[in-house]
C-alpha cells in the first residue's frame, strides 16, 4: 500500500476510533463504501478495521483528551529506560514512583471519560487500561502506539521485553506529533543549578587566585628592578 493510501487509512481511522463503539461499525462501512469507487484497496483496508475493545476505546479517549498527561508519561518511560540501562537504582525508584502517580491520574481521567460517555468502565477494563499505559513506558514503540489514539486492543508488557504490537494499531503506528521533554523535578533542577553554580564559583575563585598571584609576581619583579636600579646608582656614585 503506497504512502498516500496509508495516510488516507490513518485519517479514516482517527475519525472512526474517536467514535463510541456503538457507532463504529456503521460509520466504518459508510467510509469504506464511499472510498470504493476511487480506491478499492483503501476501501478494503477501511472495511477491515476492527472495532476497538472497551479498554482500547478508553485508552484512545485518554490519548485524545489528555494528550499532555500521556506525553509526560511516555517521556517518563524514556527516562526509566535510561536509568535501567545505567543501572541507577536510586533514579529507577524515584521514576517508578512518578510513574505510579501519573498512571493513577490518567486512570481517574479515563474513568471520568467513560462516565461522561455513559460507558462507565468496569474494574477489569480499567486494569487493562492501566496495563496499556504501563506498557507505553516500557517500550518506545508501545508508547507511540498508545499516543496514536487508534488502539484496536489493549497492550501488555512482559518484563522489559518489547511489547507485542501485532494488530494493535489502526493505520500508522506513530502519533505523528512530537513528544516534549519532561521538565526535571525542582529538586533535581536545583541540584543541577547548585552544581553549576558551585563549578562557576570554583572557577571564579581559581581565576581570582591566579590574578592575585600574577599581580604579586609583577610587584615583586618591580621591586627587584628598583633594587637593581638603586644598586647601579650607588655603584656609579662610588666610582
Amino acid at each position: 500500500m503506497d504512502g498516500m493510501a496509508t495516510d488516507a487509512l490513518t485519517v479514516a481511522a482517527e475519525e472512526l476510533y474517536a467514535l463510541v463503539p456503538e457507532e463504529f461499525t456503521a460509520a466504518r462501512n459508510a467510509r469504506a463504501k464511499a472510498a470504493k469507487p476511487g480506491d478499492p484497496e483503501l476501501a478494503a483496508r477501511i472495511g477491515g478495521l476492527r472495532k476497538p475493545s472497551p479498554a482500547a476505546w478508553i485508552a484512545n479517549a485518554v490519548a485524545r483528551e489528555h494528550a499532555d498527561g500521556l506525553d509526560e508519561l511516555v517521556a517518563l518511560g524514556a527516562e526509566l529506560r535510561e536509568a535501567q540501562a545505567a543501572g541507577d537504582g536510586r533514579e529507577l525508584t524515584r521514576l517508578a514512583g512518578e510513574r505510579r502517580k501519573l498512571v493513577a491520574s490518567l486512570l481517574q481521567q479515563a474513568a471520568a471519560l467513560g462516565d461522561a460517555a455513559d460507558r462507565s468502565p468496569s474494574r477489569a477494563v480499567l486494569d487493562e487500561v492501566e496495563q496499556t499505559l504501563i506498557a507505553g513506558t516500557i517500550d518506545a514503540a508501545a508508547g507511540e502506539a498508545v499516543r496514536t489514539g487508534r488502539l484496536v486492543r489493549s497492550l501488555q508488557a512482559v518484563g522489559l521485553d518489547a511489547v507485542d504490537l501485532d494488530g494493535a494499531v489502526a493505520g500508522e503506528a506513530t502519533a505523528g506529533r512530537p513528544t516534549t521533554a519532561r521538565r526535571a523535578p525542582a529538586s533535581r533542577a536545583g541540584t543541577a543549578d547548585d552544581g553549576a553554580a558551585g563549578r562557576d564559583a570554583a572557577k571564579a575563585s581559581t581565576d581570582a587566585a591566579g590574578e592575585r598571584s600574577a599581580e604579586q609576581g609583577a610587584a615583586e619583579r618591580a621591586r627587584a628592578e628598583r633594587d637593581r636600579a638603586e644598586a647601579d646608582a650607588r655603584d656609579a656614585r662610588d666610582r
